[in-house]
C-alpha cells in the first residue's frame, strides 16, 4: 500500500477512534482549554503521543529539566508515560527515559552507526516511520536512564505504527519514575492533571501527526542527516556518544541550580514586597514634610535660611507657629533641626530601595 494512502487510512482511523471517547470518557475535558502546567521557571510543553513508541514524549526544554530535575546538558525527548503492553512497554522503555538519538539494524553494525539525532517527538516518529516506509523494522534508541548510558533495541513495525490509541486512557498509562516524583513535592506536579490540561493539542497532534511527519520527511536537510546516519562511528565518537549520556560530576553540581529555582523566587517576590512597604513608609514621611512646610513660613527662621537674621533687606520674621504646623524648612530651605527632619526628607513617595514488536533486548551501560 503507498505511502499515502496509508496516512490518509491513519487520519481516518484515528478520527474515528477518538469520536466515541471524546463524547462520553472526556467531553468537557477536551474542551475545556489547556490549563498552565507550570513550574518554578515556567511552562512545560504540550505532550505529545508518539505512534512509534506508544508513549508521552515531550521535548526537553530548560523548563523540562528544571521541573524533573535532570542534568542541564540533556537533550532529546523525555518520556512521560508508557501505554502498559504497548511498544515502549514490550520492548523495555521506561517512563523517564531520555531518547537523544536513533539508530537503525538488527545487529552490533547497526548499534555502532551515527545515527540520528532526535531533537523532538516528531522528529522521532518521522524518523521511525521513514524507516519501516524503507523497508527496516529494527531500530536502536540512544539515551540515559537515572544517569546512566543506555541503548535500547526495538522491534517496530508498521502494524504497531498505525495502532489507534484510546487518548481517553493516557492519564492511567504508567508514569511513575524519580523525576515525576521530585516534581510532585516540588511543584505539586500531577502527571495525570498535566496530560488532561493539554487533552485538545494531544489530540490535535496525534489526528494530523501524518502531515506532521510527511513534512519533516519531505525536507532535505532531514533527508541528509538520515543519509549520513549510517556512517560507522570511530572508537572516539563512541567514546563521547557515552560520556554525553552519563552524568558527569559537574552534572550534579549544576542541578543544584535548578533545585533552588523555587526558594530562588520565593526570596525575589519577599525583597519585591520589602520594597514596596519601604516605599509606602517613605510616603507616609513624604505627607509628614509636607505638613511641617505648611508652618515653615512662621517657624521662627527668615526666608534667606538664617535664625534671628537681621539683615534690614530681609523680611521681618513671624516667630509664631500655625496651629497643628510642624517645624521644618522655611520655604526656600533652610538647616535641620528636631522638625524639619520630616519636611526635609520629603521624597515624593520614592523609596531608596526600590529599584518496538516482542522480544526487545536492552543494554544499559553502568
Amino acid at each position: 500500500m503507498p505511502a499515502r494512502t496509508r496516512a490518509l487510512l491513519r487520519v481516518a482511523t484515528a478520527a474515528l477512534a477518538f469520536a466515541l471517547p471524546i463524547q462520553t470518557g472526556l467531553g468537557a475535558l477536551l474542551h475545556s482549554g489547556p490549563a498552565l502546567a507550570r513550574t518554578a521557571r515556567g511552562e512545560l510543553p504540550p505532550p505529545y503521543v508518539s505512534r512509534a513508541l506508544g508513549a508521552v514524549l515531550i521535548e526537553i526544554t530548560p523548563e523540562v529539566r528544571a521541573a524533573y530535575r535532570l542534568k542541564k546538558r540533556k537533550e532529546g525527548v523525555l518520556i512521560l508515560s508508557v501505554m502498559p503492553g504497548g511498544v515502549a512497554a514490550r520492548q523495555g522503555l521506561k517512563p523517564g527515559d531520555i531518547i537523544d538519538a536513533v539508530k537503525n539494524g538488527k545487529d552490533e553494525a547497526g548499534k555502532k552507526t551515527r545515527g540520528k539525532v532526535v531533537h523532538s517527538p516528531q522528529e522521532l516518529d518521522a524518523l521511525v516511520l521513514y524507516w519501516i516506509d524503507s523497508g527496516l523494522d529494527a531500530f536502536y534508541f540512544v539515551g540515559s536512564r537515572s544517569g546512566a548510558y543506555v541503548v535500547s533495541y526495538a522491534l517496530i513495525t508498521l502494524a504497531d505504527y498505525d495502532y489507534a490509541y484510546d487518548l481517553a486512557s493516557l492519564s492511567a498509562w504508567d508514569s511513575d519514575w524519580e523525576g515525576a516524583s521530585y516534581a510532585a513535592s516540588e511543584y505539586s506536579y500531577s502527571y495525570s492533571e498535566y496530560v488532561e490540561s493539554y487533552s485538545v493539542e494531544i489530540t490535535e497532534s496525534y489526528e494530523t501527526s501524518s502531515v506532521t511527519t510527511s513534512e519533516i520527511t519531505a525536507s532535505e536537510a532531514f533527508v541528509s542527516e538520515v543519509s549520513a546516519s549510517g556512517t560507522e562511528m570511530t572508537a572516539e565518537e563512541e567514546a563521547q556518544e557515552e560520556a554525553f549520556n552519563e552524568d558527569q560530576a559537574t552534572d550534579e553540581e549544576e542541578t543544584a541550580d535548578f533545585s533552588d529555582a523555587a526558594s530562588d523566587a520565593a526570596s525575589a517576590e519577599e525583597e519585591a514586597a520589602a520594597d514596596e512597604a519601604a516605599v509606602a513608609d517613605d510616603s507616609a514621611d513624604g505627607a509628614d514634610g509636607a505638613d511641617g512646610a505648611d508652618g515653615a513660613d512662621d517657624s521662627g527662621f527668615c526666608e534667606c535660611g538664617t535664625a534671628g537674621c537681621d539683615n534690614p533687606e530681609c523680611p521681618p520674621i513671624d516667630e509664631g507657629i500655625d496651629d497643628g504646623g510642624d517645624q521644618g524648612f522655611d520655604a526656600d530651605g533652610g538647616p535641620e533641626d528636631d522638625g524639619a527632619e520630616d519636611g526635609g526628607a520629603q521624597d515624593d513617595g520614592q523609596g531608596d530601595d526600590q529599584g518496538g514488536g516482542d522480544g526487545g533486548d536492552e543494554e544499559i551501560v553502568e
